[in-house]
C-alpha cells in the first residue's frame, strides 16, 4: 500500500495572516487573465501540472484561479497542445522542466473559458484547460 504524499506547512512570521474573503464568482464564459505559475503536484496518486492564473471578477477583486493538466506530454494530449500553444517547439524524448517552463510563461496574458460546476462543497468556477488561449 502506497503512503499518502504529505507536506508540513510552516507558516511564515512575516506573512502569516490570510484574508477573510467572499467566494470568487466567475461569470459562465470567457475571462482573461495572467499566468502566474505553473507546478506539477501529485493527487490521489495522479501527477497533474497546474496552472496558475490572475483573473479579476466583475467588481476587479484579483483572485487566483488554477486548472490541472495530467502531466503526460503526448502529441494528442491538452498538456502538449497548452506547451505548444505557448510556442514551444517539443520533440519526442526530450525532457522538459515544468520550474523552467513556469518561469517563461510567467506573465503571459490568457484567455479561457469558465464554467461554474456545482458540487457537495458548494459553486466553483472551473476553467475549461483545453480552452486556454494565449493572447498575443
Amino acid at each position: 500500500m502506497k503512503e499518502k504524499n504529505t507536506q508540513n506547512v510552516e507558516a511564515e512570521t512575516e506573512n502569516d495572516e490570510i484574508e477573510v474573503r467572499e467566494a470568487m464568482l466567475l461569470k459562465d464564459g470567457m475571462h482573461h487573465g495572467t499566468i502566474t505559475k505553473l507546478k506539477r503536484e501529485i493527487r490521489n496518486d495522479f501527477d497533474y501540472v497546474d496552472v496558475y492564473i490572475d483573473v479579476l471578477d466583475d467588481n476587479d477583486n484579483m483572485y487566483t484561479i488554477k486548472t490541472g493538466f495530467p502531466s503526460n506530454i503526448t502529441p494528442n494530449t491538452t498538456l502538449c497542445k497548452f506547451l505548444e500553444d505557448s510556442g514551444m517547439h517539443l520533440s519526442i524524448g526530450t525532457r522538459v522542466s515544468i520550474i523552467k517552463i513556469s518561469d517563461i510563461l510567467k506573465g503571459q496574458s490568457v484567455s479561457f473559458l469558465v464554467h461554474n460546476e456545482k458540487t457537495p462543497k458548494g459553486i466553483f468556477a472551473r476553467v475549461l484547460s483545453n480552452t486556454i488561449k494565449f493572447e498575443k
